[in-house]
C-alpha cells in the first residue's frame, strides 16, 4: 500500500490504509472583502474569510506541492487511495479528512473555485481561482449573503462564497466514479450546502451548487446578467479540470437539483447546449420557467436606498458606488418585497437572450439523459419539451412518512421537498423513528439516481425491474413510493398533466 509522505508545517499529507459515485459540491455567489493570508495556520472558518482556510506556509509550500504532483505522476493517487488523502488541484493543495458518518468516504469542504467576487469583481463575471496554497478543507465554505434570515442566521455568510465540497470513495467499486453535482433550491435567494439535509457523504459523490441572492442576479444594466448561472458554469469547469484527481469520471457528470436548483440545472442545459460538460440532468420539482425580461428598475430602487442613486443617473457611477458599499449595507437596502419568499422570487434569472431565453420552444437543450419529476402534493409547476430526442424518464413521488410530516394535526402528503431527506439519507433523529418502508425507499431513490448518473442514456432501463422511457400516452410514469412501497408502479405518462403552455415535456 502506497502512502503519501508529503508534509508541511507539521501537517501530514495522506494517511491510513488502503460506492461507485464521486461527489463535488458548489456554491454560487454573494460578502466582505477577503483579508491577506494567515501564515502557517490551519483553522476552521468562523467569520468571513476564505484566508482562514488557506495556509501560506511559504517555507514548506513548494515542497508539498512538488511532492503531491510527484506522487500523482508516479501513480500514488487514485490507484492507491487512502481515506482522507490530500489532493493537488488547480485551486491549491487540499488537506482532506474522513467523513464523520460514512464508511471510508473522503470529504473535502469549502474548496474555492473562483476568485472572491468582492471589490471591483462585485457584479462582474466570475474569475477562475488558481492557487498554490494549502487549503484546509475541513469545514464548509460560507453561505452567500441572504436577505432576511431565510433560516440561515446561524450559518456563516460572506460575499466570498464561491466554493465547492467533494465526497468520494474511489478505493472500492468502479475505478472511475460517475459524478453527481447537486444544485439546491431556495428561490434563488436562500440556502446553503452546509444544511444537514444536503450532506453528500451518504450519497458519496455529489456536487452541491448553491445559487443565491441579490449578488447573483442583480439586474444591473451595465454589468453581466445572470451571474449565478455563470458561477455555476465556472464550477462545472473546475470539476472537469480536477475531478479525475478525486477518482471522478469527467465523461459521466450529472447535474441534479430541486426547486430553484432544478431550474438552474435546466437553464444550464439550454445555455451551454453545445458544450454542456455534463451528460445527465435530474430535474426535481422545477424546469425552465417564463421569467420577465431583465430590468434595471429594482436595481435602481435598491441603489437609491443604499445611497447610490439620488445624485446621479449615470449607471456606471451607480455601479461604482454600489461596489464601494459593504455587502451588509446592500442587504440592508432590500425591502420586504425583495426577499424572494413570494410566488415570484425577487432576484431571479432574467431574459438576456444570451444564456437565458425568452422562448424555449425554439431552443435545443444539451444532448444527454433527463430524469424529471415532481411530488404528489405540490403544485404542478412547469413543463419541459422532450421533442429534441434525448432519452427521458419521468417520475412522481408519493412518499408520506410520520417523522417527516409538516403538521401533527393535518396529513402532509408528498409536499415540496419531501423526497430530499430520504434521498440524501439525512432524515433527522426524532421521537418518531423512520419506518422500514421509509429506509427502503431512501435506498431505492439513491440507487436509482446512481444508476442514472452512471449511464444517463440507458442506466434506468435495467434498474431493478426497469424504468421505461417517457411516452405521454403509455404507462411510463414511474410513481415512486406509491403506497410507501419501493418499485416501479406505473401510470400513463400524462396521467397527472394539467393545462400547459407552449412546452411539451414532463409536467413539473
Amino acid at each position: 500500500m502506497t502512502r503519501y509522505r508529503c508534509r508541511v508545517a507539521g501537517v501530514g499529507v495522506g494517511a491510513g490504509a488502503d460506492d461507485d459515485i464521486s461527489s463535488p459540491s458548489l456554491h454560487f455567489r454573494s460578502g466582505a472583502p477577503a483579508k491577506p493570508g494567515v501564515a502557517g495556520k490551519l483553522v476552521k472558518p468562523t467569520a468571513v474569510d476564505r484566508s482562514e482556510r488557506i495556509s501560506v506556509s511559504r517555507s514548506g509550500l513548494d515542497d508539498i506541492a512538488n511532492c503531491l504532483r510527484s506522487e500523482a505522476r508516479t501513480g500514488a493517487g487514485v490507484d492507491a487511495w487512502t481515506v482522507g488523502q490530500n489532493v493537488a488541484t488547480t485551486s491549491g493543495n487540499v488537506i482532506a479528512h474522513a467523513a464523520a458518518d460514512a464508511i471510508e468516504v473522503s470529504e473535502y469542504l469549502g474548496i474555492p473555485y473562483a476568485t472572491p467576487p468582492t471589490g471591483p469583481l462585485r457584479f462582474q463575471r466570475p474569475v477562475e481561482f488558481n492557487g498554490s496554497y494549502v487549503i484546509n478543507a475541513t469545514d464548509f465554505g460560507f453561505a452567500c449573503l441572504q436577505p432576511g434570515d431565510g433560516g440561515q442566521n446561524s450559518v456563516p455568510q460572506s460575499e466570498d462564497c464561491l466554493t465547492l465540497n467533494i465526497w468520494t470513495k474511489p478505493q472500492v467499486g468502479e475505478r472511475k466514479k460517475a459524478i453527481l453535482v447537486w444544485v439546491h433550491g431556495g428561490a434563488y435567494s436562500f440556502g446553503s450546502s452546509r444544511a444537514p439535509g444536503y450532506n453528500g457523504e451518504y450519497i458519496s459523490n455529489q456536487t452541491d451548487v448553491l445559487s443565491s441572492g441579490h449578488f447573483g442576479f442583480p439586474g444591473n444594466p451595465v454589468t453581466a446578467s445572470n451571474l449565478g448561472l455563470l458561477d455555476m458554469r465556472l464550477a462545472i469547469h473546475w470539476i472537469r479540470n480536477n475531478a479525475a484527481a478525486f477518482g471522478g469520471d469527467v465523461n459521466r457528470i450529472t447535474i441534479f437539483g430541486q426547486s430553484a436548483g432544478a431550474s438552474m440545472a435546466d437553464f444550464y442545459s439550454y445555455s451551454y447546449a453545445s458544450d454542456p460538460i455534463a451528460n445527465g440532468f435530474i430535474l426535481m420539482s422545477a424546469t425552465v420557467d417564463g421569467f420577465p425580461v431583465a430590468t434595471a428598475s429594482r436595481w435602481l430602487r435598491i441603489a437609491e436606498t443604499a445611497g447610490c442613486g439620488a445624485s446621479t443617473t449615470d449607471p456606471n457611477l451607480i455601479t461604482e458606488c454600489m461596489r464601494s458599499k459593504t455587502a451588509r449595507e446592500l442587504i440592508s437596502a432590500l425591502s420586504s418585497e425583495d426577499t424572494g419568499i413570494g410566488a415570484v422570487p425577487a432576484f431571479r434569472p432574467g431574459v438576456d437572450d444570451i444564456i437565458i431565453f425568452a422562448d424555449y420552444s425554439s431552443q435545443y437543450s444539451a444532448s444527454g439523459g433527463y430524469l424529471i419529476g415532481n411530488n404528489q402534493n405540490e403544485a404542478g409547476l412547469l413543463t419541459r419539451s422532450t421533442g429534441d430526442g434525448n432519452p427521458s424518464w419521468r417520475y412522481r413521488y408519493f412518499g408520506d412518512f410520520p417523522n417527516l410530516t409538516v403538521s401533527a394535526d393535518l396529513p402532509s402528503g408528498a409536499y415540496h421537498g419531501a423526497e430530499l431527506q430520504p434521498l440524501f439519507d439525512t432524515v433527522p433523529h426524532s421521537p418518531i423513528p423512520s419506518t422500514s418502508e421509509e429506509v427502503a425507499i431512501g435506498d431505492y431513490l439513491r440507487s436509482a439516481w446512481a444508476a442514472f448518473s452512471k449511464d444517463p442514456a440507458h442506466g434506468l432501463l435495467s434498474y431493478e425491474d426497469g424504468w421505461p422511457k417517457y411516452e405521454p400516452t403509455e404507462e411510463t410514469l414511474v410513481r415512486l413510493a406509491f403506497g410507501n412501497k419501493t418499485g416501479t408502479n406505473l401510470a400513463l405518462g400524462n396521467a397527472y398533466d394539467g393545462p400547459c403552455h407552449f412546452l411539451e415535456r414532463s409536467v413539473m
